[in-house]
């Protein structure tokens, strides 16, 4: 009688198969490969997957019992069937685990486009604030005063192809001579009301930051200077030299 309790184990040696234990039965075994991965001596993968298990049938006519144990018979289609059951299980444990990580990538593929798609929307959302300017061009005044003037205008985005009207305003407590660039933060590109800033620095325009004016403070007794103004590309001011603007 074969030993039932160890199952029935296939081995690789060289070109042959190694059946460990050895069991004869009426009809020839069948070996299923079960979802999973084989790999041989090279450690190289083989792509499997899950069929459906082909079970042994017994008929009215088997003998299930001699001498009140049960027969070969018996025993090696009963032996066979939990195997393949067992196997069939296994194969599927094994799709799950293969789905699992195939969603798995799919999430991370996919956050890495989400993540690419934002930077680049970003990147472009940056660049439309560094090309944006002002219409009409040249809406600061400059007086000998040491304040600046800002007339209303529209604020253009040339990539968006969007605009927004900005509200006039000034600023003041320059230096004659005084090298002056006006700007006002609006990170939401609302328009509107906004706080104008002076500064003898450069900057940029970024951040939120937009650049309205810039000029020298002119000495007394002379007449108010228009600066210059961010400007459509290609745009020359009056005078042929478009002026500064610090864009980063």
């Amino acid at each position: 009688m074969p030993d039932i309790v160890t199952p029935v184990q296939l081995q690789w040696s060289g070109v042959g198969l190694i059946e460990s234990p050895a069991v004869d039965f009426v009809n020839p075994a069948k070996t299923y490969w079960n979802g999973g991965t084989l790999a041989d001596g090279d450690q190289s993968n083989v792509t499997t997957f899950v069929t459906t298990p082909e079970l042994d049938r017994l008929t009215r006519f088997d003998d299930l019992i001699d001498n009140g144990n049960p027969t070969i018979r018996f025993m090696g289609i009963w032996q066979e069937a939990m195997e393949k059951i067992e196997e069939a299980f296994q194969g599927l444990t094994g799709q799950v685990t293969d789905l699992t990580s195939i969603v798995n990538r799919l999430a991370a593929a996919e956050a890495l486009a989400q993540a690419a798609k934002d930077e680049s929307a970003s990147t472009t959302s940056k660049q439309d604030l560094a090309d944006s300017y002002t219409n009409p061009p040249g809406v600061g005044s400059f007086a000998n005063t040491g304040a600046i003037t800002i007339a209303a205008h529209s604020r253009v985005y040339p990539i968006s192809g969007t605009s927004v009207a900005v509200n006039s305003g000034s600023v003041s407590g320059f230096a004659e001579g005084a090298y002056v660039t006006v700007y006002y933060n609006d990170v939401g590109r609302e328009g509107g009301a906004v706080t104008y800033i002076g500064t003898t620095s450069a900057v940029s325009q970024k951040d939120g930051r937009h650049i309205v004016a810039q000029g020298y403070i002119p000495a007394a007794g002379d007449p108010p200077v228009s600066g210059t103004s961010p400007s459509a590309p290609g745009y020359t001011p009056p005078g042929g030299i478009e002026g500064p603007v610090y864009i980063e």
